[in-house]
């Protein structure tokens, strides 16, 4: 009975020992996939990073050409409006009574109501911007 025992007993050791290595070994390989799936998902975040920091350094150049662009418009657009004027200017002078449509401010007025026309023109878009 003895003997029995002793040798029951080694036979649970040993089932238990082979179990524990199997879940080592199954542990192990499990530890190593993670590991190995950890490398590949930092690879690719370091490379959304670098897309992220790359498409903000374009955004920001692109910001820049645009504002660049749109003051250069603006200034193109002050000067034609500048000539325009002072074309309109020269052909009142020229011939007052021609010309005259009433939608482009010349620099200097045929009379009092004339400017005062203008000076009322001027605030009314100063104060509602879609006037003109």
């Amino acid at each position: 009975m003895q003997q029995k025992l002793y040798s029951f007993k080694h036979q649970l050791e040993d089932q238990h020992k082979s179990r524990l290595n199997d879940l080592e070994g199954q542990y192990k390989s499990r530890i190593s996939v993670l590991n190995k799936s950890i490398v590949v998902k930092d690879k690719k975040i370091g490379k959304l990073s670098s897309i992220i920091f790359q498409l903000k350094n374009e955004k920001r150049d692109i910001k820049k050409t645009a504002e660049s662009v749109c003051k250069d418009l603006e200034d193109i657009i002050f000067t034609k409006d500048l000539k325009i004027i002072a074309l309109n200017d020269r052909v009142i002078f020229s011939n007052p009574s021609a010309g005259r449509n009433g939608t482009i401010e010349p620099n200097t007025f045929i009379s009092f109501h004339d400017a005062e026309y203008w000076t009322r023109k001027r605030e009314d878009a100063k104060s509602n911007l879609n006037t003109l």
